[in-house]
């Protein structure tokens, strides 16, 4: 190693890393529609407009929890690891304090169906856990960004900084092969 490890270097903010958190937003919201619609085609068919109400309140609740998580970490790229765990922790309470609240308040309501509100629910967020696990397995984020091509390192000869004279004589060019000694 080379020096202590510091917790505060520089974070890198990639584009791959970008792009793999837009895709995951995209697909989180393309399945809440998904189960919205079928929660609430199903919850209809099941209770009626409280089967109906209880997939909406469901969906959306598993909307804002999975969907706030993935955008807080896109915002986040390249912040540092210390906000990032800041961040993470403090909208995570934030979004628990949410859920305790509406879960009070909906213990006492009778407009939704509860059964169909579990059932909504529990798939969403089992399947935004599927495609969030899924989405990062496939991503292809590089460990070392690739820097652009410098023109003067394909450049061949003496116009290399004082390259010229000393490629001939380097043992790793083989001029040891010339000589007839084996290499060491």
């Amino acid at each position: 190693m080379t020096g202590p490890v510091m917790f505060n270097d520089p974070p890198v903010r990639t584009e791959a890393m970008l792009a793999l958190f837009r895709t995951i937003q995209r697909r989180l919201l393309l399945l809440s529609v998904a189960v919205t619609v079928l929660g609430a085609g199903i919850g209809y068919l099941v209770a009626q407009t409280p089967g109906l109400w209880g997939a909406l309140i469901a969906a959306g609740l598993g909307l804002v929890f999975t969907f706030t998580t993935v955008a807080t970490l896109r915002f986040l790229v390249g912040r540092g690891p210390e906000l990032l765990q800041i961040a993470l922790i403090g909208s995570w309470l934030l979004k628990m304090v949410l859920v305790v609240v509406l879960m009070l308040w909906l213990r006492s309501q009778d407009f939704y169906h509860r059964g169909v509100f579990f059932v909504t629910l529990a798939v969403v967020v089992i399947s935004a856990i599927v495609v969030e696990i899924g989405t990062v397995a496939t991503a292809r984020i590089p460990a070392v960004e690739p820097a652009p091509p410098n023109v003067s390192s394909v450049t061949e000869g003496p116009e290399r900084k004082g390259e010229g004279a000393q490629a001939d004589t380097d043992p790793r060019n083989g001029a040891d092969e010339q000589s007839g000694s084996p290499p060491a």
